[in-house]
């Protein structure tokens, strides 16, 4: 038996689509192997005062108990970002130890080591939790080298999206950029403001408004259509009449947004941030994060270069062939329980 941890795969965010991914990949591929969920959702969204969080995270270890003593995992395998999300894996994973079950912690960490530098409490906590594991699994292989420098030793296992047959028709007319996320400082919104001015290239941001109004309305003087809130099966049609996807975040680990943009024949202009480095070759331009300037000449490439949105979104389904297909982050996966599960 195989137990997953997280969010609920319902839900919106990184995590959660690498937990619905992984579900319903595994139930395809291997429907021999047993696999159950465990939720780390909270009531109140692991929000509010520190008593509140504290008490939250006291009810999900004792579900996390119930759960160990029904199914008797053979393997506990827990997908966790930074900051109290990990703090939260560490205590799960002492929980299953505890009870003699092996434990992967899988990183979708855009701040750790941010975080690390800048507290001695997140560095003894962070360090803590990941130590307790059996295996330590990252998006890329320069997070990777940053725990090796700490003597903490991790594997790569990139996040992966389904290929589709075929590539999206790119649309006529002037060029359109979307981008998918949450408005909010973290993911860019203010760099892209200041870029995108005068430019030749419509924008349409999808996600929930979560920026200060004095932000939103800067963006929206910029020309930025803040569209709100999107459900995911809503985002292929957004895709579709878009002639690529930009991501201007100031911290990301292997975001899906962009995977799955690419696998549909979207380019792409990114910043250069957690492992997208390794994904965006032919299919898109890279930027520094927060470098305006840098970001307001991929934009001018993009309305202007001939053949460029055609060449990167050849150059997209390419990227994501070489690494980052759902197929082969089930093969990584395969490979690093095979150990305790016999996938290998």
């Amino acid at each position: 038996m195989l137990l997953l941890v997280g969010p609920s795969p319902e839900r919106a965010g990184g995590i959660a689509t690498w937990l619905r991914l992984t579900r319903d990949g595994l139930a395809a591929r291997a429907p021999e192997l047993p696999v159950a969920l465990f939720p780390t959702d909270k009531s109140g969204g692991g929000e509010g005062t520190l008593p509140r969080r504290l008490a939250d995270g006291a009810r999900v270890v004792a579900r996390f108990r119930a759960v160990l003593d029904e199914t008797r995992p053979t393997l506990v395998h827990l997908a966790c970002g930074s900051g109290w999300g990990l703090r939260e894996a560490g205590a799960l994973a002492a929980v299953a130890k505890a009870r003699g079950v092996p434990v992967v912690v899988h990183l979708h960490a855009a701040s750790l080591f941010e975080r690390m530098e800048g507290s001695s409490f997140e560095r003894l906590t962070s360090e803590g939790a990941l130590r307790i594991a059996d295996a330590v699994v990252v998006l890329g292989e320069l997070a990777r080298t940053r725990l090796g420098s700490l003597g903490i030793e991790s594997q790569v296992c990139p996040n992966g999206v389904p290929l589709p047959d075929s590539p999206l028709p790119l649309p006529g007319g002037a060029p359109r950029l979307v981008v998918v996320g949450a408005a909010e400082e973290r993911k860019g919104l203010a760099v892209l403001a200041e870029a995108v001015q005068g430019q030749d290239v419509a924008v349409r941001w999808v996600g929930p408004l979560r920026a200060p109004e004095a932000l939103l309305a800067r963006a929206r003087a910029a020309g930025i259509e803040l569209a709100g809130p999107c459900a995911p099966d809503a985002v292929p049609a957004e895709l579709a009449r878009a002639h690529g996807l930009l991501l201007p975040s100031l911290r990301e680990g292997l975001p899906y947004a962009v995977l799955e943009a690419m696998a549909a024949g979207r380019g792409v202009i990114a910043t250069s941030v957690g492992a997208l480095g390794a994904v965006v070759r032919d299919g898109g331009l890279l930027v520094q994060p927060g470098d305006a300037r840098a970001l307001r000449e991929a934009l001018r490439r993009w309305s202007q270069e001939p053949g460029g949105r055609e060449r990167w979104a050849a150059g997209a389904r390419r990227d994501v062939a070489d690494g980052f297909t759902l197929d082969q982050a089930l093969d990584a996966l395969m490979r690093l329980w095979g150990p305790w599960l016999g996938t290998t």
